[in-house]
């Protein structure tokens, strides 16, 4: 959303909205090729100002970019002075893809009943978009929200729509039905949408679970792929061409330093109308937690819960706690159990060193 205030000496353009930690550029035009008119302005975001900008005078004007990483705010302004004239501005989103961390996805499942809806880790935030009366009940125990508090949430340009209306699943769940009939969309043909988040904390593990359903039977078979950092998932089919329920699908990551997220959403169709489409959708903490650690000489026995299902694990040792992540050095490496859970006895203890400290990471 852009707002600008003009005034005699300068005129202020500001928008919001963006995603914390992405890199963005801002462009500015001026132009008054009539002639007799001279001049010229600089742009002032931050602290840092601009070089003169002129408006021409019966020649083109100039253009300027410029680029900055957002904030918490999510918001940016830019001063123009003095304030002559603004044409024309654009912003774009330059974060390079490899900045969001690669997603493990795992094989789309068909939409089936309540117990779908994963109770892994923690609750940290979800998406039932179009549904404002979405937190008025539970599926599985967990409450979806029609207006997302998933941290500095934010869609992409071409999720401009949205429908109540894409049939029902027919689960034996009347609310999970009632969810899965809404949902956001692109009318923006096959192009891709994008929605973003952030506000995770670096080095914890997610899991994220996305559904899409529309049980109309529109006589044409659609599907999608889902891509988060450069990992793009199998296609889930929207079932609309009368083969049953749509599908959800799982996938994993573990946050890195930006703590944000993008997804991006690629549909196709047999007929006219691809249009990428979300109808639920939820992230939940799964960071592991240590529930017990012991040793017996060289023995260390640890019992840990809440990774990610079968997914692999490391462990890293220092004699030195206030070392640097990097130079922890890796002992053991091996896998969660399929409940996310470690039961596990290794001698990897060196009775040596007066003190060993111990991390545990996900991979």
């Amino acid at each position: 959303m852009f707002n600008w205030n003009a005034g005699s000496s300068s005129l202020t353009v500001s928008w919001n909205n963006m995603t914390p930690g992405n890199t963005y550029l801002v462009q500015f035009w001026l132009n008054d090729g009539r002639g007799g008119q001279s001049g010229t302005s600089t742009f002032t975001g931050g602290t840092n100002t601009s070089g003169p900008v002129a408006i021409g005078d019966g020649a083109p004007g100039q253009y300027i970019i410029g680029t900055f990483v957002a904030d918490g705010s999510r918001s940016e302004s830019v001063t123009m002075s003095p304030g002559i004239m603004l044409n024309l501005v654009q912003v774009r989103d330059i974060t390079p893809i490899n900045t969001k961390p690669n997603v493990t996805w795992q094989t789309p499942a068909t939409i089936s009943g309540a117990s779908d809806v994963s109770t892994k880790g923690t609750y940290f935030g979800s998406w039932a978009p179009y549904d404002e009366f979405a937190n008025t009940n539970t599926v599985n125990g967990v409450t979806f929200q029609g207006f997302s508090d998933l941290h500095f949430f934010t869609t992409g340009v071409t999720f401009d729509n949205g429908y109540n209306g894409f049939g029902s699943p027919n689960t034996s769940d009347n609310y999970y039905n009632t969810l899965l009939q809404y949902a956001a969309y692109s009318n923006e043909g096959s192009t891709p949408a994008t929605f973003s988040w952030s506000g995770m904390t670096p080095g914890h593990a997610y899991l994220v679970q996305f559904w899409v359903n529309d049980g109309r039977n529109t006589g044409e078979s659609r599907t999608e792929t889902i891509t988060g950092g450069t990992s793009t998932s199998a296609p889930l089919s929207f079932g609309s061409d009368g083969s049953g329920p749509g599908q959800y699908i799982v996938g994993t990551f573990v946050a890195n330093s930006y703590g944000g997220q993008t997804f991006t959403l690629t549909a196709s169709s047999t007929g006219a109308n691809p249009y990428p489409q979300v109808n639920l959708f939820q992230v939940r903490d799964i960071t592991p937690v240590i529930t017990s650690i012991a040793v017996s000489g060289t023995t260390l026995t640890i019992t840990a819960t809440n990774g990610p299902t079968n997914g692999a694990y490391v462990w890293l040792q220092s004699t030195n706690v206030t070392l640097p992540l990097a130079q922890w050095a890796p002992v053991f490496t091996n896998s969660f159990d399929g409940n996310g859970n470690i039961n596990l006895s290794t001698n990897i203890v060196n009775p040596s060193h007066p003190h060993e400290f111990y991390i545990l990471r996900t991979e």
